[in-house]
């Protein structure tokens, strides 16, 4: 009922609406179905835009590239299921230079230069991280894809969606304006560097009523280039991590401003295999300046703990790492105008809160 009336909505509205099976997919799960849903996204941007459908089973898939003005509709009962096989994903280098240069080039779904796009539904996006291993220690993100990486976009739509097992991080989010997401549920485990949300130098990003539950760091702000994280309001979440719940930084080189976090719980997950961190959880709220840039006009308000080992740690370091190969080190950053409020943790280590600064360097106006 909720699909007929949201389908009939876009035709109402003009938009046509492509089946991915009307080009060839099969919902089997086992036959690889990259070609059809890319030419369903294609002929539905061809057409000026619209709404491309996955229903009614598992389609097994490598890279897909999304369009501007097309949304990804994954129906309830429905799955994309990312290949285990890497060659299936090639490797995209993105215009924009970041830290992230060093670490996956390859995605189940991307998208650069984009705007007006959706991935929606109640449906379930499976990237079977597990199958993906490390292959060398001295290069550990190699060949482990991410399941969404969405770079220098414009007038994202994220919601509903049921997010699980990714290889690398759930989903990467670099230089966006203008992302809302709500309702969307992260499951990431089996896998290293399993984060469940990774906002990197975005501006005017929505995040509600969401579920992150993560191996590694859940809600992540970072800023790997020289834009900053800005206009950032996360609302309504529930956060379970084994490493850091709530987390801005490490990488830091453009800084955060104008944030307001509120109103989310934190609990030790549910899971309790680890990769990194501890069972339990190793931080709630994490705010870590390192490699330069400055934390200012931070709000964060009204959030429960329970369970982790640490609730709140502040950092002011100097790892000063580049973003780019030959730059000069970055100086050290500062915080400024940071306002913690109505932060109740139970259940949690002996350690308490940990706020650490440099020698002579002070985190200011909290």
């Amino acid at each position: 009922m909720v699909l007929t009336a949201w389908i009939g909505a876009r035709a109402l509205a003009g938009e046509a609406v492509f089946d991915i099976r009307d080009f060839g997919a099969k919902a089997d799960g086992a036959t690889l179905c990259t070609e059809p849903i890319q030419k369903a996204i294609d002929a539905c941007a061809s057409a000026g835009g619209g709404t491309v459908r996955l229903a009614g089973g598992r389609y097994l898939s490598g890279t897909i590239r999304l369009r501007s003005h097309v949304t990804l509709h994954i129906e309830g009962g429905a799955t994309l299921l990312g290949s285990t096989n890497i060659l299936h994903y090639p490797h995209h280098i993105p215009a924009i230079r970041s830290y992230t240069d060093t670490y996956v080039k390859q995605s189940l779904i991307v998208g650069e230069d984009l705007e007006d796009i959706g991935l929606v539904g109640r449906g379930t996006i499976d990237g079977q991280g597990p199958a993906f291993r490390m292959a060398d220690r001295n290069r550990p993100y190699e060949n482990r894809p991410y399941v969404i990486r969405l770079i220098n976009c414009r007038d994202i739509l994220v919601e509903n969606l049921r997010l699980r097992r990714s290889p690398m991080w759930m989903q990467h989010y670099l230089g966006c304006e203008r992302l809302v997401m709500r309702g969307v549920h992260v499951w990431n485990f089996g896998n290293a560097n399993n984060d469940a949300l990774d906002i990197d130098g975005c501006k005017d990003v929505s995040v509600s009523g969401c579920v992150f539950e993560s191996d590694d760091d859940a809600i992540t702000l970072k800023s790997t280039f020289e834009r900053p994280c800005e206009g950032v309001t996360i609302d309504g979440c529930v956060a379970r991590s084994h490493c850091n719940a709530i987390k801005m930084g490490t990488e830091s080189s453009g800084g955060f401003r104008d944030i307001a976090i509120a109103n989310c719980v934190v609990t030790s997950p549910l899971e309790t295999n680890t990769t990194y961190g501890m069972p339990r959880g190793m931080c709630g709220i994490a705010l870590e300046l390192v490699d330069g840039g400055h934390l200012e006009r931070v709000a964060i308000a009204n959030i429960t703990i329970q369970g982790v080992e640490v609730p709140l740690f502040l950092r002011l370091g100097d790892r000063a790492r580049p973003y780019r190969e030959g730059m000069a080190p970055p100086p050290p950053g500062s915080f400024r105008d940071v306002t913690l409020q109505n932060i109740v943790a139970t259940g949690v280590g002996r350690v308490g809160c940990s706020a650490s600064c440099r020698p002579m360097v002070s985190i200011a106006a909290m």
